[in-house]
């Protein structure tokens, strides 16, 4: 499957290659305050749509299942700008959410239950 994250040099450059996808919703996340696994995941689970809700859960492989089953039927871009700041932080927490974020694209690629489509598109800029 095509690799769904992209880095970018700039913010802008990221901005700007979301705002080209047409018909597509961005979500953004300020890398900023992402130190560690548990930030990653609440900041993901406030901007992304999740089903079931993340309440609480704070592994990796519930955020998968939340937003893989949030994103269905959907066309969205994640704009994750001042991730040198995780990847220096936690390099192998980074990682692993990079793999979860390509996992969960990767899911959303395969044909439909129908077999008419996909299940959603899912792509990630990544900058900083």
């Amino acid at each position: 499957m095509p690799d769904a994250i992209t880095t970018c040099a700039s913010f802008r450059d990221a901005e700007d290659l979301a705002n080209a996808l047409d018909g597509f919703v961005v979500a953004r996340i300020d890398g900023r305050a992402i130190t560690d696994k548990e930030s990653f995941i609440r900041a993901v689970a406030q901007v992304l749509p999740t089903d079931p809700e993340m309440s609480g859960g704070r592994s990796f492989d519930a955020l998968y299942d939340s937003i893989t089953n949030g994103l269905v039927d959907r066309e969205t871009v994640l704009v994750y700008s001042g991730a040198s700041v995780f990847r220096k932080s936690a390099p192998s927490e980074y990682a692993t959410a990079m793999k979860l974020l390509q996992d969960v694209a990767d899911y959303l690629a395969l044909p439909d239950l129908d077999g008419t489509g996909h299940r959603g598109v899912f792509r990630v800029f990544v900058s900083g």
